[in-house]
């Protein structure tokens, strides 16, 4: 990749990030979730960075599905981490349930895309859980 497609992907990466803040900014049960040391935008730069290659945003406002295709994306990648006995950061807990947050609300959504994606991902988030509950039990059965 030349040095100026790699600036211009690093662009877009902040673009995204700063559409995904300001559009969580505005909700209130996203929102309250941020009163420790990590910030929303730390947590839509890694949703950004994660999603970025799977989306085909121009700069446009994001839709609901635009917002639960990225948030899919990256839940997939965070489970796939959490498979592999790979260390979670803050943000990454932040990111799941901002991503289970806004799976709730779009299984309420006459969207039927909205739905069905909003389904996928709360299993994924459920499976990502289940496997941080036996990585637990089994440290708790070591000792």
């Amino acid at each position: 990749m030349s040095f100026i497609q790699s600036v211009n992907q690093q662009w877009h990466k902040g673009e995204l990030s700063k559409a995904l803040c300001e559009h969580f900014q505005q909700q209130s049960d996203v929102a309250k979730l941020f009163v420790g040391a990590t910030s929303l935008l730390e947590v839509t730069d890694l949703i950004a960075a994660l999603a970025i290659n799977d989306i085909d945003w121009q700069g446009e406002e994001l839709t609901e599905l635009d917002i639960l295709i990225i948030l899919a994306s990256s839940t997939q990648l965070l489970v796939a981490k959490s498979l592999q006995d790979r260390e979670l950061i803050q943000a990454d807990y932040l990111m799941l349930k901002i991503a289970e947050i806004q799976a709730n609300k779009a299984l309420q959504s006459e969207l039927a895309a909205a739905q069905k994606v909003a389904s996928i991902m709360l299993e994924m988030v459920k499976e990502f859980h289940a496997n941080v509950n036996a990585k637990l039990q089994q440290s708790k059965n070591m000792f």
